[in-house]
């Protein structure tokens, strides 16, 4: 019983410890994310997931912040595209968030 107990609190732990702390930073014209089959407009400080699918329109732009990284990433117009691809994408390249996340 002791062994159940302490496996779920470790495997709730790990959870925590390993998911990331994504916001929609800011959106200008349209940017949706894929929910239960349907398209639902994101709206600042939304919280993400590094397998939310995510669309931008033309003539948009999305931001989302990555606190944990103090990463902000500047998403232009672009077709169905989960949030770990376009990360990726970014990967090495600079981040100004810094100056903004403390």
């Amino acid at each position: 019983m002791k062994k159940t107990i302490l496996a779920a609190v470790l495997s709730m732990l790990v959870g925590l410890l390993s998911a990331q702390d994504i916001y929609v930073y800011s959106v200008i014209g349209q940017a949706e994310r894929q929910e239960n089959g349907q398209w639902v407009m994101l709206q600042k400080r939304n919280q993400l997931k590094m397998d939310d699918v995510i669309r931008v329109a033309d003539n948009s732009a999305l931001s989302i912040i990555d606190r944990k990284a103090e990463k902000i990433y500047s998403i232009p117009q672009t077709s169905s595209k989960k949030i770990s691809e376009l990360i990726a994408a970014y990967k090495g390249k600079q981040s100004y968030a810094a100056n903004f996340v403390s």
